[in-house]
């Protein structure tokens, strides 16, 4: 049995990296499963990527094996892997997630709230996520 021991998970991605993205998907897919509130704040290039027009834009896995490269680009183009921006869009129905993308970042690249996708629940400073988070809370970053 698991025993819920977090008030809420906060997920801090500052890289544009496939590793990150994805792992901000899995840990936030495990955390609505046990009913745990799921706060994600994107900062530096990670904003970029959430522009409507880099969703589809392939993100590279970090690592030094070329075989781990050919394994996720055969299975997202096979469908056995599915996009993490289409995951967080099925699992944000699922629970309470909220995703902000950091103000900073977006005024550097040039990022509106109209350029970001649904998902994305706004755009806010980075007070705003340091001040959510709470004494009980999980933060993680990638």
């Amino acid at each position: 049995m698991v025993t819920r021991m977090i008030e809420r998970l906060n997920i801090l991605v500052a890289h544009a990296t496939l590793d990150a993205f994805n792992g901000m998907v899995l840990l936030a897919t495990g955390a609505v499963t046990m009913d745990v509130p799921v706060n994600i704040f994107l900062t530096h290039d990670a904003v970029f990527v959430l522009k409507k027009e880099n969703l589809e834009k392939p993100l590279e896995p970090e690592t030094k094996f070329p075989e781990v490269k050919e394994a996720y680009k055969n299975g997202l183009e096979s469908g056995k892997i599915k996009p993490w921006y289409e995951l967080l869009r099925e699992i944000k129905e699922m629970g309470d997630i909220r995703v902000i993308a950091c103000g900073l970042a977006a005024d550097l690249f040039g990022v509106t709230e109209d350029d970001l996708p649904d998902f994305v629940d706004g755009i806010a400073g980075v007070a705003d996520f340091v001040g959510g988070a709470g004494e009980n809370d999980l933060t993680i970053t990638f």
